[in-house]
């Protein structure tokens, strides 16, 4: 096998082990030509004859799974800290500061306090944008 003008050659020139073929080209100053010699690849490692197992495998049994209330903390529960926050009840129990909801408590937020910001800020955007086009259209 060899690439001649850039097409590929495929022909058997052995007739024999010894068999010897003169060839005549114009080679490039860089290349080399080395003998061409069985590769045995020692390295590969042979295989069973049947890679399957005799006896079909059995269908393994999946647990079962139900899903449960997880069990919150008294102050992490969203109702309860709602409702508590909206009535500003002074006499309700507060959370200790190490527990993670006490910024909640402390600064009153609720879902409906949390939402309020969150569109308040989208509000924000969609202003500063419409005056940035605005000023745009005024430097045109």
């Amino acid at each position: 096998v060899g690439v001649v003008a850039g097409e590929a050659f495929n022909e058997d020139f052995s007739e024999t082990a010894n068999s010897t073929l003169t060839l005549s080209a114009s080679l490039p100053g860089t290349f080399s030509v080395a003998p061409v010699v069985d590769f045995a690849a020692s390295f590969v490692s042979k295989t069973k004859a049947d890679p399957f197992p005799k006896e079909k495998p059995v269908k393994p049994k999946l647990a079962s799974f139900s899903a449960k209330e997880p069990a919150y903390d008294v102050f992490c529960n969203m109702n309860k800290r709602n409702e508590e926050l909206l009535q500003e009840c002074e006499d309700c129990p507060k959370p200790m500061e190490e527990h993670p909801c006490y910024h909640t408590y402390a600064n009153q937020i609720t879902e409906q306090l949390w939402w309020q910001c969150s569109q308040r800020d989208i509000d924000r955007e969609y202003v500063a944008g419409i005056a940035e086009v605005q000023q745009e259209e005024f430097n045109a």
